[in-house]
């Protein structure tokens, strides 16, 4: 405060409570403009999400869009970070996917969907039957290293055990 004071003494520093509204403001005008483009000049989109659960045992998904625009430029929005109630099963995900969906107004223009692994995530391209899933080559090849370094695991527990 005094180092904002020193720099300009007629500056008021705005309270958590008005900038928190000045977000809101913002987060509701960016919204209502991007939802006119989904919808004028947009075709197709795909959707990327994540689920993870906090430290306190709180589910959350994550959801961001990506699409070509008119200029073919690629872009990327992050559509939602909703909390998911436990348990996390694909019914539960599809409910709040299209709940999302249908607030952005893109239901009928998302047609991949690009996750990790999980059996919840997957079963979805069955549930939903438009969506097609694309697995996340990152998370694959996590699984294909952590399967790998299982037997280097063993190598060193024994040359541990040799110097012990």
């Amino acid at each position: 405060m005094r180092f904002v004071n020193s720099l300009d003494p007629l500056f008021n520093i705005p309270s958590d409570k008005v900038i928190k509204q000045q977000i809101h403001i913002a987060y509701n005008y960016s919204t209502d403009l991007l939802i006119v483009k989904f919808q004028i000049s947009m075709i197709s989109y795909s959707v990327t999400f994540d689920l993870w659960t906090t430290r306190s045992g709180e589910g959350y998904l994550g959801v961001t869009c990506s699409f070509i625009d008119e200029n073919f430029h690629f872009q990327e929005i992050v559509l939602a970070c909703k909390r998911l109630k436990y348990p996390h099963t694909s019914e539960a995900i599809k409910e709040l996917l299209l709940s999302i969906f249908t607030t952005w107004n893109i239901k009928s223009k998302v047609f991949t969907y690009t996750t990790d692994n999980g059996s919840n995530m997957v079963k979805l391209s069955k549930i939903i039957p438009h969506l097609k899933h694309i697995p996340c080559v990152a998370h694959t090849i996590q699984l294909v290293v952590g399967k790998g370094l299982l037997y280097a695991e063993v190598l060193i527990a024994r040359a541990k055990r040799l110097i012990n």
